[in-house]
Parts: C-alpha cells; structure tokens; sequence
C-alpha cells in the first residue's frame, strides 16, 4: 500500500521529468527588464527588509514576514539547499512573472523582487491566516457535541459560501479574464488560499501555474500528478490530458471541505486515491442537509467526464445566489422555500 495523504498533503509536482514544453523559459531572469514596467519594485536591496522573521516553508522555498519602507510584506525566497537548483528557481521567477501581471483583488498581489546571495526573492502582500488554519480542526472519537458544535458554529455554510464566492471569482479571472487566460493555478488547497485584512480571500502560491496553451482551452498534455493529491482531479492523477476543469474539480473538493467540516479522503493511501476515486469514482459524501444548489454544483463539478463541468464563468453566479440565499434571515429562508 502506497503512503498515506496526510503523509503527502504538501506532495508537489517532481521537478525532474517534466516536460521541456512545459518549462519557464530558462533565459528569463528576475530582474527589471522580465517585469512589466512599473508592475512592481524590482531589485530590492535586502538590507531594506527589516525586521525578518520565519513564517512558514514549502518544498524549494521558505516565507518571512519583514518591513519594507513601514509596510509589512511576505518574503518569499528560495532556501539555501535549493538555490542550485535550476527548476526550482526557474519556476520562482515563472512565479514572478505571473503575478506581475496580474490584477485582482482576491489573487495575491506582488510588491516586489531581487536576489539574495544568489537565492531569488519574491515580495508579496501579507496575508492575516490561511484557509487550513482556519478551518475547523479533526475531533478525536471522544471530543464532546458541544466541542463539535462550537468548531461548526465557527464555520457555518454562510462563512463557507463566502468564501468559495471569493475563491470562485479569482478562479473566474484566472480562466477567462487574464492576459494569460486560460491560466490554470494547479494546486488549489486550503494552504493556498489565504485571508487579508477585512477577511478578503486571496488565493495565492502560483508556482505550479501554467497557461493552458489552447485557446479554446482544450486538453493538453501538462504534467501529471501535479499539486496535491486529495485535491487532484481524476485526469491529473492519471496523467492524462487536462484543461481548466482540472482546477473546478479541487475547487469543489476544498468547497466540500468548509461545508463538511472534513478533510476529504481522509486515511486513503496514493494507491487507494487513483483506484477508488480517479478511477471508480468514488467522491466524498455530500450531505442532504447541504442547501440543493450546492449539493448540484458539487455533483457536476466532480464529474468523470471533465467537458461536464461548469466552468467559474457559471459556477460564480451559481454561488452568488447560494451565498444571498444564506444571508437572508431564518424565518425569511423558510417561507421562500415553503
């Protein structure tokens, strides 16, 4: 039996075997000229980032929290271990690129750029949480129904709803409006998307993005197994041609994720993923309780057949609407739906 997911929860893309189609353009360097003009402040002196402190870390890359002329920004830079290592940096500049230029208010937005001791960096807004630390903890078999209520009382289906509204409309952006549209993010899980101030959700971590390629946006051979597997749609997980879809898949997997309070797929080896859901099908349970609309939405966007799935240009109304729904007061909800 292969490991299990919460062993590969930060599983990522293999840098090695890629295809060469697929990877950033190695002339390219992080400087001044592969920046939009004016985009972002690029070449910033390290010295000018004051007080540094460790936040987190990924595979190739670690983030600090620093200053920079009084304004709080995120460090992202390469570790030590990784600087010589060509795909990882090329893809850290890919990064750059990106988000320079991109616009949105929920995508993460790029301050700036420069090198450290050789090691790139990326300066990006700061963000309050993630969407992982936010959600409602796993309860072990004894925690109490008051413990278990109180975590469901801090995410309700209207606090979930808000959110996969936001995440929907920079998804909607990413596949349709965007200079590089269709723009697939590829990773989507609650490590990635994240919290700014007022509660604004901004998804973020665009290393693993890629254009589609096709402008009709059909299938294209991208590398396989990409992002994190309880996340992966069917296709990804089998190495087979994917579009945009791929990303409507785990963005219905991480919805079902703030409506049920689970993690999806909890307990279930690599093996187990691509035989029981990649290829049988199975899907997390959706409860009947769940307001209609999104027990639907659910259903089509897990669908085998990708073409099936609404694409965020629909899916985004369809949320909007469940979203207003939810607002409405108790008694107000009951006698419409009477």
């Amino acid at each position: 039996m292969g490991c299990c997911l919460s062993a590969l929860e930060p599983a990522r893309l293999q840098l090695l075997g890629r295809p060469d189609a697929e990877l950033p353009d190695a002339d390219d360097a992080l400087s001044v000229e592969s920046l939009p003009p004016g985009a972002v402040r690029a070449d910033v002196p390290w010295s000018s980032l004051l007080h540094r402190r460790y936040h987190a870390e990924g595979a190739f890359s670690q983030v600090f929290l620093a200053v920079l002329d009084a304004e709080a920004v995120a460090l992202k830079i390469l570790k030590e271990d990784a600087a010589e290592n060509e795909l990882a940096r090329r893809d850290l500049e890919h990064e750059a690129r990106l988000l320079a230029s991109l616009s949105h208010r929920h995508v993460v937005r790029l301050l700036g750029c420069g090198t450290h001791s050789s090691r790139p960096f990326l300066l990006l807004e700061p963000l309050a949480a993630t969407l992982a630390s936010s959600l409602p903890k796993p309860f072990p078999d004894h925690a109490t129904i008051c413990e278990h209520y109180a975590a469901r009382a801090r995410w309700p289906r209207r606090r979930a709803a808000s959110v996969a509204v936001q995440l929907s409309r920079a998804l909607r952006y990413l596949h349709a409006e965007c200079a590089f549209a269709p723009l697939l993010h590829r990773d989507l899980k609650p490590d990635n998307v994240g919290f700014a101030a007022a509660g604004r959700v901004v998804l973020f971590d665009f290393g693993l993005a890629r254009e589609s390629g096709a402008a009709d946006d059909a299938p294209r051979a991208l590398t396989g197994k990409t992002g994190s597997t309880r996340y992966m749609s069917p296709e990804v997980a089998l190495c087979k041609p994917y579009n945009s879809k791929a990303d409507v898949f785990s963005f219905a997997t991480l919805l079902w994720q703030m409506l049920a309070h689970e993690r999806p797929f909890s307990g279930m080896s690599v093996s187990d993923f691509e035989q029981k859901v990649a290829l049988g099908g199975h899907r997390p349970k959706i409860s009947s309780s769940w307001p209609p609309q999104l027990q639907q939405l659910l259903s089509e966007c897990w669908e085998v057949d990708a073409h099936k799935r609404p694409p965020f240009v629909q899916i985004v109304p369809r949320l909007e609407a469940v979203l207003r729904d939810l607002t409405l007061p108790a008694d107000v909800r009951a006698r419409a739906n009477a």
